[in-house]
């Protein structure tokens, strides 16, 4: 059985977030170079390997496009950042994670912890925060809130590990995001492709209903 959850199935972003992220995600894979390696990660309160790092771009678009919400409850940005990390240890090459996430963290490994961690193995991570800036409001056990992404989470994360934080409105200026990302990773590693390793980290949530609105500035 696998649980639907309302955060992802927002429909702020057309059909709704869920299915636009992973669209664009899988329009990014397409950009890579020929000799760059991915892998997919998703993750609620833990963290799993959906796809590991492999050349083949067919595993990677198909992993995205099978990921699926999962039933467990929370979400830990933590756990997700380490699990990409642990996958890229090994190389001695560029080392990039992209975590794409609708929620905030409130489960297992902190992002601080995670940062530090990040930062010992040299790794780069880029966030992008699903949904519009106003939220959206859910029902959940006969009680009304709207939820929003934490951006100043967020935005600490990938500044602190020489990443960017991207806060996309709609469909389109997330379809950039990645083409900006994609642009980047070939200008920087022009040199060097055979080894260019990038971890996609796609959040699959299920987030704890946190019925507060939060609102904070974009971070550059």
């Amino acid at each position: 059985a696998i649980d639907s959850s309302a955060s992802m199935l927002a429909d702020d972003l057309e059909p709704n977030r869920f299915e636009a992220a992973k669209d664009s995600a899988i329009s990014f894979v397409e950009q890579l170079p020929v000799h760059s390696s991915a892998g997919v990660i998703g993750f609620s309160g833990t963290s799993y390997v959906a796809q590991p790092l492999t050349l083949d771009k067919t595993l990677i678009k198909s992993s995205i496009d099978n990921l699926a919400l999962l039933s467990s409850g929370g979400t830990s940005i933590g756990d997700a950042v380490i699990t990409g990390t642990n996958l890229l240890i090994n190389s001695n090459k560029p080392r990039v994670i992209i975590v794409l996430t609708d929620g905030r963290s409130n489960l297992g490994i902190g992002v601080e912890a995670a940062i530090n961690y990040a930062n010992n193995y040299n790794v780069l991570v880029n966030t992008i925060g699903v949904g519009t800036e106003e939220g959206y409001f859910v029902n959940v056990n006969e009680a009304v809130g709207p939820l929003g992404v934490n951006t100043e989470e967020l935005g600490k994360l990938a500044s602190l590990t020489g990443g960017r934080f991207y806060y996309p409105q709609n469909n389109e200026e997330l379809q950039n995001v990645y083409d900006e990302i994609a642009v980047s990773k070939k200008t920087n590693v022009s040199l060097d492709l055979t080894f260019f390793l990038l971890i996609f980290i796609l959040a699959v949530l299920v987030t704890e209903w946190v019925l507060i609105n939060t609102r904070f500035r974009i971070i550059p």
